[in-house]
């Protein structure tokens, strides 16, 4: 162990931690800690690292206050108990970049309040609208996730779809959704000519150059379909 932490101490992880004693382990990560934050040649990543995948029956009230005033975002990291409302209102309002690219879902159910589900909508991603408790989600909190990712789509539940997303979600949708789940997710009355008109256009748009084989659903409405210029 002390040859691991003393010539090696970026190895930490590799030992057994969960199943040694508990009070060798918790000593050795926090001398490595020290370590690295210390001493020259290393980076502050490296701290990030080591804490963020040191077994969570470790990090106590100690370990997880220093590794905040760190770096604040490592509270997403951090055992439940640990992590106040301070907190995640504090990285919701201040940190816009995440390992994960989204955050919402790392954030204690318990916390997640208006507040902080707005902030994360808004200054992270959209998509972070699918991690929205139900009894939170609203139709502002969905048409600010829209607005902030077209893509956020594919997560807003039938009942906060509008007309206006649908044709938005047409510009903008690209990876989260298929072109048939756009369609199939877009209530029948939205499903108009002017809808079928964006979808077909957008459609040969990425058919072109992308070189995907998409298929046009059968009850496309569009001039082309009704026209039978299309072949469907």
């Amino acid at each position: 162990m002390d040859f691991v932490v003393e010539k090696c101490p970026l190895d930490i992880l590799k030992l057994p931690l969960v199943d040694m004693d508990r009070s060798l382990a918790y000593d050795a990560v926090n001398r490595v800690l020290v370590i690295v934050r210390t001493e020259k040649g290393y980076s502050r990543q490296w701290y990030d690292d080591i804490f963020r995948e040191c077994p969570n029956e470790l990090k106590d009230s100690k370990m997880c206050q220093e590794a905040y005033v760190i770096n604040p975002e490592l509270a997403l990291f951090m055992p439940e108990e640990q992590i106040s409302y301070e907190m995640v209102l504090e990285l919701s309002k201040n940190r816009t970049s995440f390992w994960n690219g989204f955050g919402l879902e790392r954030i204690p159910m318990k916390y997640r309040d208006y507040t902080i589900c707005q902030n994360y909508i808004t200054r992270i991603s959209g998509i972070n609208v699918k991690y929205v408790p139900d009894d939170v989600l609203d139709q502002n909190l969905c048409n600010l996730a829209m607005n902030q990712n077209g893509n956020s789509f594919g997560y807003i539940p039938a009942r906060f779809r509008t007309y206006e997303m649908c044709l938005q979600a047409i510009q903008t949708t690209s990876v989260t959704i298929s072109w048939i789940e756009l369609a199939e997710r877009t209530p029948i009355q939205y499903q108009t000519e002017e809808f079928w008109d964006a979808y077909h256009i957008r459609h040969q748009y990425f058919n072109r150059y992308n070189e995907l084989d998409y298929n046009i659903p059968s009850r496309c409405q569009c001039k082309q379909c009704k026209n039978k210029i299309y072949t469907k």
